[in-house]
């Protein structure tokens, strides 16, 4: 059954992020910047950041992003600033871009840094309700059937956002042709959160994940141990 059979329309992904780069003490005074990040379907190794700097001096930069989910470093790329034939006393202002590399989740990402020298300059956090970030993620998937009950069909939606360091998660499974009047184990990324029930004509419904949870990638409805449908984002 097709996604638009089920009544999903196209299955999409989208993630959008805005950092405002916050000058350390060892960036130049009045140094600032903004790191825009955009990701379509697929979300991981598809996005692209774009740079935008004020007052930094003319040399060469490291990008680089730390992830939510370990607090590991991911280097993004290198870019130069140049110094402008005739430059006055105005602040160099510069802008570039560079795709997220393969492997970097765009919606793992918390920080953005941009150093020099071994020297962080310019810091974007998320998480710090200063800095006045945000990030928005929306996606609509197929269910995917299992071994547990393989003429399943449905879609899940998931939209997350994070405004001032404050996230929120909005979640909704629907699932049609489920072994009707069964309980089934629901598993975030191989973590059981729950439990959700079908009725006689075998639909189920999630409406909510905990709220302690940050990044989804599966959403599984076990049976028994097998899976019955999952959700990939």
């Amino acid at each position: 059954m097709s996604a638009a059979a089920q009544g999903i329309g196209n299955p999409s992904e989208k993630f959008s992020a805005k950092l405002n780069l916050v000058a350390t003490p060892d960036a130049p005074e009045r140094a600032k910047g903004t790191a825009s990040i955009k990701a379509g379907s697929g979300v991981e190794g598809t996005g692209e950041l774009v740079l935008q700097t004020i007052g930094l001096e003319p040399g060469d930069y490291l990008v680089r992003a730390v992830r939510a989910s370990d607090a590991g470093t991911v280097d993004i790329g290198q870019f130069t600033i140049e110094e402008p034939p005739g430059r006055g006393r105005g602040r160099l202002k510069s802008i570039s871009n560079a795709p997220l590399p393969e492997g970097l989740d765009a919606r793992d990402i918390a920080q953005i840094i941009v150093s020099s020298g071994g020297v962080d300059l310019l810091v974007g956090d998320l998480a710090d309700p200063a800095s006045k970030g945000k990030a928005t993620y929306n996606a609509t998937v197929p269910l995917t059937p299992g071994p547990a009950a393989p003429e399943a069909s449905g879609f899940a939606k998931l939209k997350t956002s994070v405004k001032k360091g404050i996230q929120k998660t909005k979640f909704m499974l629907k699932a049609s042709n489920l072994p009707s009047d069964s309980v089934f184990t629901v598993v975030v990324d191989g973590v059981e959160v729950g439990e959700v029930s079908s009725n006689r004509k075998g639909k189920a419904l999630v409406k909510r994940l905990p709220p302690e949870i940050t990044l989804v990638n599966t959403v599984q409805l076990l049976l028994d141990g097998a899976e019955a449908v999952r959700a990939d984002f």
